[in-house]
């Protein structure tokens, strides 16, 4: 190869390079994590109490996690699960993938939401 092939391919590898690390990464821009102020945190609370009582209250639920936009449920009683319940405490939707599973579609303010409900579940 000669030195004009080695000095694009340099060049592609070093364009891509900075392109890939300026690019902000899904969980990993520190930056983008903000305080949440007392009236919101309260308004979080009272959307987890309104989607706990939905779900079938503390003794139902055996676990909770959260991905990107929704709270993932796997509760002990499945017929305890109140779908209208839990839309009017804010969710969108509510799926049901499985026999003991649920989760509940609450958008981006997801992570604010769990931190609430896993007060409550203490």
């Amino acid at each position: 190869m000669n030195s004009t092939t080695l000095l694009v391919i340099l060049c592609v590898v070093v364009v891509c390079a900075v392109a890939f690390l300026s690019i902000p990464h899904s969980g990993k821009n520190k930056a983008a994590e903000k305080k949440v102020d007392p009236a919101e945190a309260n308004k979080y609370a009272l959307v987890a109490q309104d989607i706990l009582k939905g779900i079938g209250g503390k003794d139902n639920v055996v676990s909770v996690s959260y991905c990107t936009t929704r709270l993932r449920f796997v509760v002990k009683n499945y017929n305890q699960v109140n779908e209208q319940a839990v839309k009017a405490a804010g969710a969108t939707g509510i799926l049901r993938p499985g026999k003991n599973a649920c989760q509940v579609i609450v958008g981006t303010k997801v992570k604010s939401i769990y931190d609430e409900l896993d007060k409550l579940l203490k």
